[in-house]
């Protein structure tokens, strides 16, 4: 989880994590149980995760939310409880989500401490004003559309949203009947990301549901068909990388592509995009000679050699990637 300064407020989610943003409803979970559910929501690419339990007893819910916690964990996103801040002491997790009929940011921050986050339901710019001044870290802001989780919910409009996202400072995301076939009429306000629900739980197979982009002819495109979390993926082949970019959110849930690229897009739009630190497969780079250029072949890795001892590869590397991913020694 990272952590920030931005003018005198204290960040402590940046709104990249706010991409994807899943909030758990066990009334989806039919054919598989919720936590076989969150697994393959975080194998597909969520960057933030809530659970919202209603019904579960107290001692159930304390051990669903470990369980749950440590999921999040091993894929380096924000874990917060849905309304229930003893849960959250009692488990360590990353933070709390509260709703306008919950209990105040100021006494939410007194029981969790400072380093938590905290985030609110808002619904219009008043409500996500007194919010931000109490010290809330990030807003949920809604009901887009109509929603089978929240019948009563009241719908935002998109002016709302702007006129919102324009008033704060802290990252918003738009939840409430969100899917793909609607997420287009946010384009425009800003939003940092979207919270989603039935999106991700109502779907028979989350990673079926999930739509990837590849280049086509790439080795990318090889590797992709040896992984069995892909395997029941929709796989679009597109003719490059740029393309694949710009189509990530509209229509593309993930990419496949080769590291280097990957890190190069990543540090060219900051923010934009997150790369996942698991890898598809590994390959092997190298450099060809002809055959008879043996001296040209040996000056070149003397000269790599070099560069590596003395840090400049390191340096050239992190230029451009903002990591060392040179392997040369």
């Amino acid at each position: 989880m990272k952590h920030g300064w931005k003018g005198v407020i204290r960040l402590r989610v940046e709104a990249e994590t706010m991409t994807l943003y899943a909030v758990t409803d066990r009334a989806w979970a039919k054919e598989v149980t919720l936590m076989e559910q969150v697994k393959q929501a975080l194998k597909g690419g969520i960057t933030f995760l809530q659970l919202r339990e209603k019904k579960l007893s107290e001692g159930e819910f304390i051990k669903e939310a470990r369980e749950m916690k440590k999921l999040a964990a091993q894929y380096q996103i924000p874990f917060v409880i849905n309304d229930n801040i003893k849960v959250a002491l009692e488990v360590d997790a990353d933070g709390v989500h509260i709703g306008q009929d919950d209990m105040s940011v100021e006494e939410a921050r007194k029981l969790l401490g400072e380093d938590k986050i905290i985030g609110v339901s808002a619904h219009n710019v008043k409500e996500a004003l007194k919010a931000q001044k109490g010290g809330a870290d990030y807003l949920g802001v809604g009901a887009v559309c109509a929603t089978s989780t929240k019948k009563d919910a009241n719908v935002v409009s998109k002016e709302e949203i702007k006129k919102i996202k324009e008033a704060v400072d802290i990252p918003i995301v738009a939840i409430g009947g969100i899917k793909k076939d609607n997420i287009d009429a946010l384009t425009g306000t800003g939003i940092d990301g979207v919270a989603v629900v039935s999106a991700i739980f109502g779907a028979k197979d989350i990673t079926k549901d999930t739509e990837v982009g590849i280049q086509s002819g790439s080795t990318a495109a090889d590797a992709a068909d040896s992984v069995k979390e892909l395997k029941n993926s929709k796989i679009k082949l597109l003719p490059d990388n740029v393309q694949i970019l710009n189509d990530l959110g509209h229509g593309l849930d993930a990419a496949v592509m080769d590291e280097v690229v990957a890190k190069y897009y990543t540090k060219k739009d900051a923010g934009k995009y997150k790369v996942l630190e698991d890898s598809v497969a590994k390959e092997k780079y190298v450099i060809g000679f002809r055959k008879d250029d043996k001296a040209l072949c040996n000056e070149v890795v003397k000269q790599l050699k070099a560069m590596a001892k003395d840090g400049t590869l390191k340096k050239i590397s992190e230029k451009w990637f903002d990591d060392d991913i040179t392997t040369i020694k």
